[in-house]
């Protein structure tokens, strides 16, 4: 039984130092390669934004009901919280959200 034991947690150290590697490359990645938001990245970004400056859940200023609230609605009360709609902020609440 304690050698299970001993494998387990030989097993839990390697397994967080190589979260740990993938949380510093997305950083990494996320600080060195810029990019433009286009596509759903561009609406999310722009309901987020609208969402943070209290205009409430609007595409193109218009109320929309097909786009799901949940993903621009976290990153809008993210901004709010971080005060800035920068979207790096944006990048790192995708690291958060998939770590």
């Amino acid at each position: 039984m304690d050698s299970i034991r001993k494998k387990f947690e030989k097993n839990k150290i390697y397994f967080g130092i190589i979260v740990l590697l993938g949380i510093l490359v997305r950083i990494f990645f996320i600080l060195k390669v810029p990019c433009e938001p286009i596509s759903d990245f561009q609406k999310y970004q722009e309901i987020a934004t609208n969402i943070f400056m209290g205009k409430g859940h609007y595409y193109l200023g218009k109320p929309i009901a097909f786009q799901p609230m949940g993903y621009p609605f976290a990153l809008g009360i993210f901004y709010r919280l971080m005060g800035s709609n920068d979207i790096i902020l944006g990048k790192i609440l995708n690291v958060i959200f998939s770590s």
